[in-house]
Protein backbone atom coordinates (compact mmCIF):
# COMPACT_ATOMS: atom_id res chain seq x y z
CA UNK A 1 0.00 0.00 0.00
CA UNK A 2 1.01 3.71 -0.83
CA UNK A 3 0.85 4.98 1.87
CA UNK A 4 2.03 8.93 0.82
CA UNK A 5 -1.32 8.16 -2.15
CA UNK A 6 -3.50 6.88 0.97
CA UNK A 7 -2.56 10.07 2.84
CA UNK A 8 -3.13 12.28 -0.40
CA UNK A 9 -6.40 10.49 -0.84
CA UNK A 10 -7.22 11.01 2.85
CA UNK A 11 -6.55 14.90 2.91
CA UNK A 12 -8.62 15.48 -0.11
CA UNK A 13 -11.50 13.91 1.49
CA UNK A 14 -10.95 16.00 4.84
CA UNK A 15 -10.70 19.40 2.82
CA UNK A 16 -13.75 18.55 0.74
CA UNK A 17 -15.83 18.13 3.93
CA UNK A 18 -14.65 21.32 5.43
CA UNK A 19 -15.05 22.96 2.31
CA UNK A 20 -19.00 22.03 2.60
CA UNK A 21 -18.50 22.37 6.42
CA UNK A 22 -20.51 19.18 6.35
CA UNK A 23 -22.45 17.67 9.17
CA UNK A 24 -20.25 15.39 11.79
CA UNK A 25 -23.09 12.52 10.15
CA UNK A 26 -21.24 12.63 6.98
CA UNK A 27 -17.31 13.03 8.62
CA UNK A 28 -18.36 9.82 10.08
CA UNK A 29 -19.25 8.19 7.23
CA UNK A 30 -16.32 9.35 5.47
CA UNK A 31 -14.16 8.30 7.78
CA UNK A 32 -15.36 5.33 7.89
CA UNK A 33 -14.53 4.37 4.40
CA UNK A 34 -11.31 5.83 4.89
CA UNK A 35 -10.56 2.97 7.62
CA UNK A 36 -12.31 0.67 5.50
CA UNK A 37 -9.72 1.45 2.64
CA UNK A 38 -7.07 0.73 5.66
CA UNK A 39 -7.72 -2.93 5.69
CA UNK A 40 -10.14 -3.18 8.69
CA UNK A 41 -13.70 -4.93 8.29
CA UNK A 42 -16.83 -4.07 9.36
CA UNK A 43 -17.73 -7.59 8.41
CA UNK A 44 -15.55 -9.13 10.91
CA UNK A 45 -16.06 -6.58 13.64
CA UNK A 46 -12.63 -5.11 13.11
CA UNK A 47 -14.10 -1.83 12.11
CA UNK A 48 -16.76 -0.74 14.37
CA UNK A 49 -18.77 2.34 13.93
CA UNK A 50 -20.87 4.21 17.18
CA UNK A 51 -19.54 1.28 19.45
CA UNK A 52 -21.91 1.25 22.12
CA UNK A 53 -20.35 0.88 25.73
CA UNK A 54 -22.75 0.04 28.99
CA UNK A 55 -21.45 2.52 32.12
CA UNK A 56 -22.98 0.42 35.44
CA UNK A 57 -26.77 0.51 35.56
CA UNK A 58 -27.08 3.66 32.70
CA UNK A 59 -29.99 2.29 30.04
CA UNK A 60 -28.69 4.30 27.34
CA UNK A 61 -24.87 3.70 27.13
CA UNK A 62 -22.04 6.24 24.99
CA UNK A 63 -21.55 5.54 21.75
CA UNK A 64 -17.61 5.92 20.30
CA UNK A 65 -17.56 6.82 16.72
CA UNK A 66 -15.17 4.38 15.54
CA UNK A 67 -13.57 1.51 17.36
CA UNK A 68 -10.72 -0.42 15.43
CA UNK A 69 -10.28 -3.89 17.26
CA UNK A 70 -8.27 -7.15 16.87
CA UNK A 71 -10.79 -9.72 18.38
CA UNK A 72 -11.66 -9.00 21.62
CA UNK A 73 -8.31 -6.03 22.26
CA UNK A 74 -9.32 -2.70 21.08
CA UNK A 75 -6.54 -1.48 19.20
CA UNK A 76 -7.52 2.24 19.16
CA UNK A 77 -10.11 4.25 19.28
CA UNK A 78 -11.58 7.60 16.82
CA UNK A 79 -13.53 10.27 18.19
CA UNK A 80 -14.57 12.46 15.62
CA UNK A 81 -15.88 16.27 15.20
CA UNK A 82 -16.89 18.67 12.51
CA UNK A 83 -14.54 19.28 10.12
CA UNK A 84 -14.48 22.50 10.87
CA UNK A 85 -14.19 22.11 15.17
CA UNK A 86 -10.84 23.28 16.77
CA UNK A 87 -10.70 20.86 19.45
CA UNK A 88 -11.44 22.05 23.16
CA UNK A 89 -11.11 20.17 26.91
CA UNK A 90 -14.64 19.05 26.35
CA UNK A 91 -13.55 16.77 23.13
CA UNK A 92 -10.41 15.61 25.30
CA UNK A 93 -12.22 14.39 28.15
CA UNK A 94 -14.94 12.60 25.76
CA UNK A 95 -12.07 10.52 24.26
CA UNK A 96 -10.44 10.24 27.40
CA UNK A 97 -13.47 8.71 28.93
CA UNK A 98 -13.75 6.11 25.59
CA UNK A 99 -9.89 4.94 26.17
CA UNK A 100 -10.75 4.03 29.85
CA UNK A 101 -14.11 2.44 28.62
CA UNK A 102 -12.12 0.52 26.07
CA UNK A 103 -9.00 -0.25 27.95
CA UNK A 104 -7.06 1.27 25.22
CA UNK A 105 -3.55 3.57 25.14
CA UNK A 106 -4.27 5.20 22.15
CA UNK A 107 -6.80 7.35 20.79
CA UNK A 108 -7.32 9.80 17.44
CA UNK A 109 -9.01 13.02 17.72
CA UNK A 110 -10.55 14.23 13.99
CA UNK A 111 -11.70 17.42 13.53
CA UNK A 112 -10.09 20.34 11.79
CA UNK A 113 -7.12 18.20 12.66
CA UNK A 114 -6.00 15.16 13.51
CA UNK A 115 -4.58 14.28 17.03
CA UNK A 116 -3.26 11.67 18.01
CA UNK A 117 -3.02 11.14 21.83
CA UNK A 118 -1.45 8.15 24.25
CA UNK A 119 -2.65 7.14 27.99
CA UNK A 120 -5.55 6.02 29.07
CA UNK A 121 -5.73 7.42 32.83
CA UNK A 122 -4.04 11.20 31.49
CA UNK A 123 -4.02 11.10 28.00
CA UNK A 124 -1.04 13.41 26.45
CA UNK A 125 -1.26 14.82 22.80
CA UNK A 126 1.48 13.11 21.01
CA UNK A 127 1.16 14.68 17.62
CA UNK A 128 -1.86 17.50 15.88
CA UNK A 129 -1.70 16.81 12.31
CA UNK A 130 -2.65 19.19 9.57
CA UNK A 131 -4.44 17.92 6.71
CA UNK A 132 -2.08 18.57 4.09
CA UNK A 133 -1.00 16.24 1.54
CA UNK A 134 2.83 16.97 2.34
CA UNK A 135 2.59 16.16 5.92
CA UNK A 136 5.68 13.71 7.01
CA UNK A 137 3.32 13.00 10.28
CA UNK A 138 -0.23 12.30 8.77
CA UNK A 139 1.66 9.51 6.14
CA UNK A 140 3.63 8.11 9.20
CA UNK A 141 0.80 7.85 11.08
CA UNK A 142 -1.70 6.62 8.37
CA UNK A 143 0.74 3.81 8.18
CA UNK A 144 1.01 2.65 11.67
CA UNK A 145 -3.09 2.80 11.72
CA UNK A 146 -3.84 0.79 8.64
CA UNK A 147 -4.77 -3.24 9.20
CA UNK A 148 -1.69 -4.08 7.21
CA UNK A 149 1.57 -3.07 9.22
CA UNK A 150 -0.62 -2.79 12.88
CA UNK A 151 1.81 -3.22 15.57
CA UNK A 152 0.55 -1.69 19.34
CA UNK A 153 4.61 -1.71 20.46
CA UNK A 154 5.08 0.35 16.32
CA UNK A 155 2.19 3.07 17.78
CA UNK A 156 3.67 3.30 21.32
CA UNK A 157 7.33 3.33 19.92
CA UNK A 158 5.87 6.40 17.88
CA UNK A 159 4.45 7.75 20.66
CA UNK A 160 7.20 7.60 22.97
CA UNK A 161 9.52 9.35 19.83
CA UNK A 162 7.25 12.07 19.68
CA UNK A 163 6.73 12.49 23.44
CA UNK A 164 10.47 12.80 23.86
CA UNK A 165 10.61 15.75 21.47
CA UNK A 166 8.16 17.43 23.13
CA UNK A 167 9.69 17.00 26.75
CA UNK A 168 12.79 18.13 24.91
CA UNK A 169 11.27 21.53 23.68
CA UNK A 170 9.89 21.84 27.21
CA UNK A 171 13.52 21.57 28.21
CA UNK A 172 14.99 24.57 25.56
CA UNK A 173 11.74 26.44 26.56
CA UNK A 174 12.54 26.38 29.98
CA UNK A 175 15.94 27.50 29.45
CA UNK A 176 14.56 30.47 27.35
CA UNK A 177 12.72 31.67 30.08
CA UNK A 178 15.55 30.56 32.87
CA UNK A 179 17.83 33.50 30.67
CA UNK A 180 15.14 36.01 30.68
CA UNK A 181 15.57 36.65 34.02
CA UNK A 182 17.77 37.97 36.27
CA UNK A 183 19.83 34.59 36.48
CA UNK A 184 20.25 35.44 32.46
CA UNK A 185 21.33 39.14 33.35
CA UNK A 186 23.79 38.13 35.80
CA UNK A 187 25.31 35.76 33.77
CA UNK A 188 25.92 37.89 30.67
CA UNK A 189 27.01 40.37 33.40
CA UNK A 190 29.67 38.19 34.47
CA UNK A 191 31.19 37.34 31.08
CA UNK A 192 31.56 40.66 30.62
CA UNK A 193 33.42 41.41 34.35
CA UNK A 194 35.77 38.65 33.49
CA UNK A 195 36.49 39.81 30.17
CA UNK A 196 36.77 43.32 31.29
CA UNK A 197 39.10 42.15 34.19
CA UNK A 198 42.05 41.42 31.75
CA UNK A 199 42.70 45.20 30.87
CA UNK A 200 40.66 46.93 33.72
CA UNK A 201 40.73 47.09 37.62
CA UNK A 202 37.71 46.36 39.66
CA UNK A 203 36.54 49.79 39.77
CA UNK A 204 36.76 50.78 36.29
CA UNK A 205 34.72 47.69 35.51
CA UNK A 206 32.13 48.88 38.32
CA UNK A 207 31.73 51.65 36.09
CA UNK A 208 31.72 50.93 32.96
CA UNK A 209 28.71 47.81 33.63
CA UNK A 210 26.91 50.68 35.59
CA UNK A 211 26.70 52.72 32.61
CA UNK A 212 25.19 50.01 30.30
CA UNK A 213 21.88 48.10 30.53
CA UNK A 214 21.56 44.23 29.86
CA UNK A 215 17.80 42.91 28.86
CA UNK A 216 17.65 39.38 27.31
CA UNK A 217 14.34 39.10 26.04
CA UNK A 218 12.33 36.00 24.28
CA UNK A 219 13.08 36.20 20.26
CA UNK A 220 9.20 35.71 19.04
CA UNK A 221 9.05 35.26 15.32
CA UNK A 222 6.87 38.45 13.51
CA UNK A 223 3.91 36.10 12.32
CA UNK A 224 1.73 38.30 9.71
CA UNK A 225 -1.71 38.79 11.03
CA UNK A 226 -4.30 37.41 9.30
CA UNK A 227 -7.56 40.15 8.71
CA UNK A 228 -10.85 38.36 9.34
CA UNK A 229 -13.66 40.69 7.82
CA UNK A 230 -15.84 39.26 10.66
CA UNK A 231 -13.85 40.90 13.54
CA UNK A 232 -15.13 44.57 12.14
CA UNK A 233 -16.61 46.17 14.66
CA UNK A 234 -20.25 47.48 13.13
CA UNK A 235 -22.10 47.79 16.56
CA UNK A 236 -23.53 50.89 18.40
CA UNK A 237 -22.27 51.83 21.43
CA UNK A 238 -24.22 54.02 23.42
CA UNK A 239 -21.88 55.32 26.17
CA UNK A 240 -19.35 56.85 23.22
CA UNK A 241 -21.69 57.88 20.92
CA UNK A 242 -20.98 55.29 17.99
CA UNK A 243 -23.58 54.37 15.27
CA UNK A 244 -23.68 50.98 13.41
CA UNK A 245 -21.24 50.82 10.37
CA UNK A 246 -18.95 53.42 11.99
CA UNK A 247 -16.19 50.90 12.60
CA UNK A 248 -14.66 52.63 15.43
CA UNK A 249 -12.83 51.11 18.52
CA UNK A 250 -13.28 51.83 22.10
CA UNK A 251 -10.63 53.09 23.45
CA UNK A 252 -10.99 52.70 27.18
CA UNK A 253 -7.70 52.05 29.84
CA UNK A 254 -8.12 50.59 32.83
CA UNK A 255 -6.14 50.23 36.42
CA UNK A 256 -6.12 47.01 38.63
CA UNK A 257 -5.67 47.13 41.94
CA UNK A 258 -4.70 50.73 41.76
CA UNK A 259 -1.82 50.32 39.13
CA UNK A 260 -2.79 51.17 35.47
CA UNK A 261 -2.49 47.81 33.31
CA UNK A 262 -3.49 49.25 30.12
CA UNK A 263 -7.17 48.38 27.23
CA UNK A 264 -9.28 45.59 27.65
CA UNK A 265 -6.71 42.84 26.51
CA UNK A 266 -3.83 43.34 28.33
CA UNK A 267 -6.63 43.92 31.94
CA UNK A 268 -7.85 40.47 31.14
CA UNK A 269 -3.94 39.39 30.88
CA UNK A 270 -3.08 41.17 34.06
CA UNK A 271 -6.43 39.70 35.95
CA UNK A 272 -4.87 36.14 35.13
CA UNK A 273 -1.55 36.60 35.77
CA UNK A 274 -2.80 37.85 39.24
CA UNK A 275 -4.53 34.95 40.16
CA UNK A 276 -2.38 32.46 38.49
CA UNK A 277 0.77 34.37 40.49
CA UNK A 278 -1.40 33.97 43.87
CA UNK A 279 -3.67 31.00 43.75
CA UNK A 280 -1.16 28.98 41.85
CA UNK A 281 -4.05 26.59 39.56
CA UNK A 282 -2.04 23.35 39.30
CA UNK A 283 -3.23 22.96 35.55
CA UNK A 284 -5.22 24.75 32.63
CA UNK A 285 -8.49 22.79 33.88
CA UNK A 286 -8.50 24.85 37.30
CA UNK A 287 -7.54 28.25 35.44
CA UNK A 288 -10.54 27.28 33.73
CA UNK A 289 -12.72 26.66 36.50
CA UNK A 290 -12.16 30.36 37.48
CA UNK A 291 -12.05 31.70 34.42
CA UNK A 292 -14.73 29.68 32.04
CA UNK A 293 -15.07 30.29 28.04
CA UNK A 294 -18.37 31.67 29.01
CA UNK A 295 -16.93 35.09 29.77
CA UNK A 296 -16.58 35.93 26.46
CA UNK A 297 -20.42 35.50 25.05
CA UNK A 298 -20.07 35.15 21.58
CA UNK A 299 -16.28 35.03 21.35
CA UNK A 300 -16.25 31.74 23.64
CA UNK A 301 -15.37 29.22 21.04
CA UNK A 302 -11.74 30.45 21.06
CA UNK A 303 -11.26 29.82 24.63
CA UNK A 304 -10.64 32.55 27.14
CA UNK A 305 -7.25 30.29 27.86
CA UNK A 306 -5.51 27.44 25.82
CA UNK A 307 -2.68 25.94 26.02
CA UNK A 308 0.27 27.95 23.95
CA UNK A 309 0.66 25.44 21.10
CA UNK A 310 -2.91 25.33 20.14
CA UNK A 311 -2.92 28.89 20.56
CA UNK A 312 0.14 29.29 18.17
CA UNK A 313 -1.75 26.97 15.78
CA UNK A 314 -4.99 29.02 15.73
CA UNK A 315 -2.56 31.92 15.03
CA UNK A 316 -1.14 30.48 12.12
CA UNK A 317 -4.75 29.21 10.53
CA UNK A 318 -7.21 31.47 11.89
CA UNK A 319 -5.41 34.47 12.98
CA UNK A 320 -4.74 36.24 15.60
CA UNK A 321 -7.13 35.30 18.89
CA UNK A 322 -4.43 34.88 21.93
CA UNK A 323 -1.63 36.80 23.34
CA UNK A 324 0.81 34.29 22.69
CA UNK A 325 3.89 36.79 22.84
CA UNK A 326 3.24 36.55 26.64
CA UNK A 327 2.53 33.02 27.41
CA UNK A 328 1.43 32.56 31.34
CA UNK A 329 3.44 29.81 32.64
CA UNK A 330 1.46 27.44 35.47
CA UNK A 331 3.24 25.72 38.37
CA UNK A 332 3.20 22.22 36.49
CA UNK A 333 4.96 24.03 33.53
CA UNK A 334 2.26 24.32 31.10
CA UNK A 335 2.29 26.92 29.08
CA UNK A 336 -0.83 29.05 28.10
CA UNK A 337 -2.00 31.85 26.30
CA UNK A 338 -4.54 34.04 27.14
CA UNK A 339 -7.50 35.28 24.62
CA UNK A 340 -7.51 39.26 22.92
CA UNK A 341 -11.15 38.93 21.72
CA UNK A 342 -12.20 41.48 24.00
CA UNK A 343 -14.61 44.74 23.24
CA UNK A 344 -17.83 46.49 24.69
CA UNK A 345 -20.06 43.43 24.10
CA UNK A 346 -18.34 41.17 26.67
CA UNK A 347 -15.89 43.17 28.73
CA UNK A 348 -18.17 43.94 31.51
CA UNK A 349 -19.24 40.43 32.29
CA UNK A 350 -15.46 39.57 32.58
CA UNK A 351 -14.81 42.84 35.09
CA UNK A 352 -17.87 42.03 37.05
CA UNK A 353 -16.35 37.85 37.26
CA UNK A 354 -12.94 39.44 38.18
CA UNK A 355 -14.41 42.18 41.30
CA UNK A 356 -16.28 39.12 42.12
CA UNK A 357 -13.10 37.25 42.72
CA UNK A 358 -11.48 40.40 44.98
CA UNK A 359 -9.60 42.63 42.09
CA UNK A 360 -10.27 46.10 41.75
CA UNK A 361 -10.98 47.29 38.44
CA UNK A 362 -11.10 50.76 37.63
CA UNK A 363 -12.15 52.82 34.47
CA UNK A 364 -9.11 55.22 33.18
CA UNK A 365 -11.02 58.16 30.55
Amino acid sequence: MDYNEVWEEICFHVNKCKNKNCREQEYQIAFEKIFHALGWKESKYELVPQHKMSVGSLQHGYYADIVIKNGDTVNYVVELKRPNSISNENHLEQLRSYMLLLDTDFGILIGDTMQVYYGRKKPIKVCNIEFDKNSSNGIEVVSLLAKENFCLEALKDFCFKKLALIQEKEKIQDEINNFCTDYGNNFVCDIIRQELSKSYSQETIDEILKGIKISITKNVPHVPLVYDQREQRTTTDVRYGKFAGQNTKDYTQYTLNGKSVGGKSPLVLAVINEFVRNQRPSNINELKLAFPDVLLISAKQWGLVRPLDEAQNIHLTRGARHNIRNPIKLPSGEQIAVCTQWGTGNIDKFIEHAKRLGYAITEKR
